[in-house]
């Protein structure tokens, strides 16, 4: 764990660093202010990256969900105070704190997403583009903090000094060149939004489910192999980090399950392959892939509580190894697994 790694670079408690996380979290610019100034309306507010009241609401058992534990324990696994290793568990959170970031002020979180904060009856253009954006946008906004929190760390007295310095300092350096490719990312979105032309530039293929699934989620996602996992498509290394891919697993007008996927670069062959891989699937419980593939690779998935709480039951090593089969480590299939228990239809309508 890159926490435990951490309390022994610098004198802080779990505590502290968790309050040095939610300050640095608490201190950000709004994310459009880059592009449209003039019009923000102040400091960021808590936005919603899944609409609260047309999305979490219809998963939400006393207006509760459950969610990935929303602190530093989001991206590290923590160590409890004895020094052993505590998974991060789905946690019940409040649709009010579900899915929220300090990414936009007040005006550009009700403008910029006004097509997506209600039901949406069908995928244009410019709910493709504000589908992307957010995606992108939470994205930007974990992988930003994410480096001023470690700049904090490393610039800590006599922490250079300490073994496993390099070990937090590569980690940041990989986070910055994701962050730069997730400027790309919103700089595209940006562009459409600005010249007030219906979007061209952000693709998407979007699935529909005749169905509603219990779980949702907003974020984006490297694809670095296909669907199956029989074709790996590239190693990480320090040249593609960043999510290339948005996925938004939600519920449209007619309170069925959609997921959408959406990127820019429809030359990239990575992207590619692993949209073609996608394709293949239709027929093979593809709703359960779509909630799978969500749970595993998305920190900012949201479930319904009673669902969890079942699935507990009958799969806690499953969800104990990170929703992997076998070790969540491995690139593991999600091709095959049944999770739902409901029949039903998905068809492609984008």
């Amino acid at each position: 764990s890159l926490i435990f790694l951490i309390t022994y670079i610098i004198n802080m408690t779990r505590k502290e660093l968790e309050d040095l996380d939610k300050n640095i979290k608490a201190n950000q610019t709004c994310i459009a202010h880059s592009f449209d100034a003039a019009h923000c309306s102040g400091e960021p507010i808590t936005s919603h990256s899944i609409a609260r009241s047309e999305q979490l609401k219809r998963i939400a058992e006393n207006d509760k969900v459950c969610v990935w534990n929303n602190s530093i324990s989001k991206c590290f696994h923590l160590m409890d105070e004895s020094g052993g290793a505590q998974k991060t568990l789905f946690e019940p959170w409040t649709i009010q704190k579900a899915s929220t970031f300090e990414g936009f002020c007040n005006y550009h979180d009700t403008q910029l997403f006004n097509l997506i904060d209600k039901p949406i009856a069908s995928f244009n253009d410019e709910v493709i583009l504000q589908l992307h954006y957010r995606a992108m946008s939470y994205e930007y906004f974990h992988k930003k903090t994410s480096i001023e929190f470690l700049e904090k760390i490393l610039s800590s007295d006599d922490a250079d000094k300490n073994l496993f310095y390099d070990m937090v300092e590569v980690t940041k350096e990989r986070d910055v060149i994701a962050l730069n490719d997730l400027k790309k990312e919103i700089s595209v979105c940006e562009k459409a939004f600005s010249t007030k032309n219906a979007n061209k530039d952000v693709k998407a293929i979007v699935f529909s489910f005749d169905v509603m699934a219990p779980v949702m989620c907003a974020g984006g996602w490297v694809p670095s192999h296909t669907i199956d996992k029989k074709t790996v498509l590239f190693q990480e290394d320090m040249k593609s980090l960043a999510p290339l891919i948005g996925m938004t697993l939600g519920i449209d007008a007619n309170n069925k399950s959609f997921w959408a996927l959406t990127y820019t670069d429809d030359t990239n062959i990575h992207v590619k392959k692993f949209l073609e891989s996608l394709k293949k699937h239709l027929n093979k419980r593809f709703l359960d892939i779509a909630v799978l593939f969500c749970l595993q690779k998305s920190q900012n998935a949201c479930c319904r509580p009673s669902w969890y709480t079942g699935l507990q039951k009958w799969q806690k090593n499953f969800i104990d190894r990170g929703f992997n089969e076998m070790n969540e480590n491995l690139h593991e299939p999600v091709v095959g697994m049944n999770l739902l228990n409901l029949v039903y239809t998905v068809k492609q309508i984008v």
